[in-house]
């Protein structure tokens, strides 16, 4: 078929020839250069070669003199070849051209392949807003045709609120700033509320006058959800540490503060913006840094831990509860830890003090049987046990006063009798009740058994003193039994049972003397 059109082409031509010009007009080729041209680019090469062809025989036999003849003629051959050779040149650079657009038709199909199957949103604008082009991910991400878009301005898909912030931001698109990254709310499928992102780059002609804007955008609602949940957390767990009286800090695995809260900025008498970011040693001091590092170690390996530091203070000691917590990354990677410190100062003097409690004599402030215990035991994991001695105590003739002058009367003896006691020996022994008429007598650091016996001479004198009750002048005695050396092996029931038997060897002597080894 493109034979026979190159062939109507080429009739054509030499009937409008034939038709505008008279025969003898040396313009013989005037209608034959666009039929070649035509055939070229419509049929084809061959084709064009036909009409060239065609058309070199007609213009030699018909336009060249002598008039439809053969006779050969200089003048003829150089026109004819003239035309051939142009209009080969004219075939070429058609074949050519329709090669380039063919291939840039291609290039241009493939791209817009690309375009249409890119997962983001793609669209293309004048200075002016209005659509130029819209991808298919365009159109599924705001619900709309490409019809719909393309031809009108853009600013309906945007949030009203938002609109002039993103006039602004692409109002700074220049030749040396030519992409701006936008986020903001659109009106997504179904008139949802999205957000979006958007980078747009800018092109400028010559001048650097905008021309076009392309934006590639994807939504981000959940990224941006995850964004104000996490603020939202942040800022939750914010007011949680700066409501509780606790301190709270944030280290990181490079030993640098990444968090603190009002409470240590008050402990420290510093500023977070002071702390955040430097070293834990240069906040705290090395001294307090080295102290506190062997639990530092142990939160950097993973484990949690909790220990009381004391620190003396005006009003006595101040002791210090401190959590060290690890922090985990979801690769279980260690990642710092946090720091949690209480000051427990109250509650350890109250331990203190209920546990004196639990330890003393409620009649006369002296030891009881557990807290003599616990001082025996002390003493013996001290090892101190060789040079303990121990003196056992027993009142005689303590029942008829009770009898006689009732109850209180007793305790006041016996109250008397203890503060007696107290003052015969050096702080660092024990004195205690055991329970009734019965007491005890701990000397630490007895190297001499001589001074053990001497001390026992003393209660025995103690005991033989009046005691003077209001108007009653009350005579009393006592017996003593001495034991020296514990036993760490048999422990202080050891000692006390030794020290009993003496006791009971005194009372068995005649009460009111003391029994023990020499």
């Amino acid at each position: 078929m493109s034979f026979f059109g190159a062939f109507a082409i080429f009739a054509a031509a030499l009937a409008l020839r034939l038709l505008i010009l008279p025969v003898e007009s040396r313009l013989g080729v005037l209608t034959f250069y666009p039929a070649a041209a035509a055939c070229f680019c419509f049929f084809g090469k061959w084709p064009g070669r036909l009409v060239v062809l065609l058309s070199a025989v007609t213009v030699y036999y018909v336009f060249t003199p002598p008039h439809w003849s053969w006779t050969p003629s200089a003048e003829g051959f150089w026109s004819i070849a003239v035309f051939v050779v142009f209009s080969e040149w004219l075939g070429v650079t058609v074949e050519r051209a329709k090669r380039d657009h063919a291939a840039l038709h291609r290039q241009k199909q493939q791209f817009e392949a690309i375009v249409q199957d890119q997962s983001e949103a793609i669209y293309r604008f004048r200075s002016d807003g209005t659509v130029l082009f819209v991808n298919e991910a365009f159109c599924r991400m705001f619900g709309v045709k490409a019809e719909d878009i393309v031809g009108h301005h853009w600013a309906p898909v945007v949030y009203p609120d938002d609109l002039p912030q993103v006039t602004e931001r692409l109002a700074m698109l220049s030749p040396s700033n030519p992409i701006v990254t936008i986020e903001n709310r659109v009106f997504g499928e179904a008139g949802v509320l999205r957000w979006g992102q958007f980078t747009n780059r800018g092109f400028f002609d010559e001048a650097g006058a905008l021309i076009e804007i392309q934006s590639v955008g994807r939504d981000i609602s959940a990224g941006v959800e995850a964004r104000l949940q996490l603020a939202r957390q942040t800022a939750t767990l914010t007011s949680v540490t700066e409501a509780i009286p606790a301190t709270v800090a944030v280290v990181g695995t490079d030993g640098n503060y990444r968090f603190v809260n009002g409470a240590f900025e008050r402990q420290w008498g510093t500023t977070r913006e002071h702390v955040i970011g430097r070293k834990v040693v240069d906040v705290i001091g090395q001294e307090e840094f080295d102290r506190r590092w062997p639990w530092v170690q142990m939160a950097f390996a993973g484990k949690p831990v909790q220990f009381i530091l004391d620190y003396p203070s005006r009003d006595g000691t101040t002791y210090i509860d401190i959590s060290y917590v690890p922090l985990r990354l979801d690769t279980g990677e260690i990642d710092g830890f946090v720091v949690v410190t209480n000051d427990v100062t109250y509650q350890k003097r109250e331990e203190v003090r209920l546990l004196q409690l639990s330890q003393r004599d409620p009649l006369t402030g002296l030891l009881n049987r557990a807290g003599f215990e616990t001082y025996l035991d002390q003493v013996i994991r001290d090892g101190a046990g060789a040079s303990l001695a121990l003196l056992y105590i027993d009142l005689d003739h303590f029942k008829p006063v009770n009898d006689k002058y009732g109850h209180p009367a007793g305790d006041e003896v016996l109250k008397i009798f203890g503060s007696r006691l107290v003052n015969l020996v050096r702080p660092t022994d024990a004195v205690a009740r055991l329970g009734g008429d019965e007491f005890a007598i701990a000397l630490s650091g007895a190297r001499e058994r001589a001074n053990a016996h001497a001390v026992a001479a003393k209660v025995l004198a103690a005991a033989q003193a009046p005691f003077h009750i209001g108007p009653l002048l009350l005579q009393i005695n006592a017996s003593v039994g001495v034991a020296f050396d514990a036993c760490p092996d048999k422990g202080w029931q050891d000692l006390i049972a030794r020290a009993d038997a003496k006791l009971l060897a005194a009372k068995a002597a005649g009460k009111g003397q003391q029994r023990g080894a020499d």
